[in-house]
């Protein structure tokens, strides 16, 4: 064997080896990039899910929200129905005891304690002017015992 034969079996040897260390670099390189980067997948993959469990979970809130909503128009409906039923009922008891008192032109102290807490219930729902007039009217009437 000559200079120029054992020249080219050295350059072929320190190709094969680069070529092999370049395959034992990547091997090298697989742990090390599986250790790195998949935590990071691992991560992104629960942040997606985490993502979507919150968007449903909003969504659930959400439709819950409007639901609460719905009844409670629903009751406020109903409540100013009833605050005006019971609006009414006032208006038509302190009504028909203050004509029959003006009628009678007299009122006990009893009575006309128990016209002003209807008045004061009936005032404290809104109630309008007329009844006004008519308390005014009894209040000046002749108080008896």
């Amino acid at each position: 064997m000559d200079n120029f034969e054992t020249l080219v079996l050295i350059a072929g040897g320190v190709i094969t080896l680069l070529a092999l260390s370049e395959k034992i670099r990547l091997l090298l390189l697989k742990p090390i990039f599986w250790l790195f980067c998949r935590p990071h997948n691992e991560i992104q993959d629960k942040i997606e899910t985490k993502c979507v469990e919150f968007k449903s979970s909003l969504e659930e809130t959400n439709t819950r929200i409007e639901e609460v909503s719905k009844r409670q128009e629903s009751k406020i409906l109903e409540m100013n129905a009833m605050s005006f039923g019971l609006l009414s009922i006032l208006h038509d008891r302190i009504f028909q005891a203050c004509m029959y008192f003006i009628t009678k032109e007299e009122i006990s102290c009893d009575e006309l304690e128990n016209l002003e807490y209807l008045y004061k219930g009936y005032s404290g729902l809104g109630g309008n002017g007329t009844c006004e007039i008519l308390m005014i009217k009894v209040r000046h009437l002749k108080v008896i015992n």
